[in-house]
């Protein structure tokens, strides 16, 4: 175990990778090569549902590796446990980097609260493709004891290719089911008894269901050079959506990237 401590600046550019994720698998599925690296560069637009903050928008860089069994998109990195050669069924070895959190200088609805600082979360996803989508399951659990978390996920995701007249793109829609225990949740969406004010009662937050929505879309500029587009809603759980930290019901995030593959 270890404590990971980063500045509003670096989990900024963090979170605004996270989007990146999805549109850079839809890449990967896309090429032919097991092996290759890529750079970038995009915008990232988003709203965490946080009283008062509003939509945020971030320029980042982008890095992303892969090869036969090890890959790394955005926050998430996947270690290949079973044969690379199974492109049905494959179980993994992840880590993903959870950088929801924040200090009482990111907004007046922290006046008074104790920083919350990212998770690192640790553990093991199966994915298993079929004529009719890709299936996947995914659990971690903190391992850095900020939160002392645990997440659950299970999705669906199909990848549709077009050719018209604004050029060849995959599109990359998806769906899936995030459980969120008690102790993750009321990290980020508890008001403790000693932050409790007379407009910000004390709340104890509960296990969180999200719901989540969202598509991406690739196409190549050029040989080397991809155009990398992404869009998600997130719909919270009763228990995130009853905090007097949140306004909204949801989350929403986006990108708008380059990447250049070498």
């Amino acid at each position: 175990m270890y404590q990971l401590n980063l500045s509003k600046s670096i989990a900024s550019t963090c979170i605004a990778c996270a989007f990146l994720a999805a549109p850079i698998e839809a890449l990967a599925q896309a090429k032919v090569s097991d092996t290759n690296y890529g750079i970038g560069l995009g915008v990232i637009p988003s709203d965490e549902g946080y009283k008062g903050i509003g939509l945020k928008t971030t320029l980042i860089p982008a890095v992303r590796i892969q090869t036969p069994r090890f890959s790394l998109r955005g926050t998430s990195a996947e270690f290949l446990v079973t044969n690379p050669a199974n492109k049905a069924f494959s179980v993994n070895l992840r880590a993903d980097l959870l950088l929801q959190g924040y200090k009482a200088a990111d907004g007046a609805v922290f006046t008074g609260m104790s920083r919350r600082d990212p998770s690192l979360l640790v553990g093991v996803g199966v994915k298993y493709t079929t004529p009719v989508g890709q299936f996947w399951a995914e659990t971690g659990v903190d391992a850095t004891g900020n939160s002392k978390g645990m997440r659950s996920e299970v999705g669906v995701g199909w990848r549709i290719s077009t050719d018209s007249a604004i050029g060849k793109w995959t599109f990359s829609p998806y769906l899936s089911a995030q459980l969120n225990n008690a102790k993750l949740t009321n990290y980020y969406f508890g008001v403790s008894s000693s932050e409790a004010t007379a407009s910000r009662p004390a709340y104890q937050a509960g296990s969180a269901t999200n719901l989540n929505l969202g598509v991406s879309a690739v196409t190549n500029l050029t040989p080397s050079v991809s155009l990398l587009i992404g869009a998600r809603y997130r719909y919270y759980g009763e228990s995130i959506r009853l905090s007097p930290l949140v306004d909204s019901k949801g989350s929403i995030g986006g990108n708008v990237s380059l990447l250049y593959r070498f």
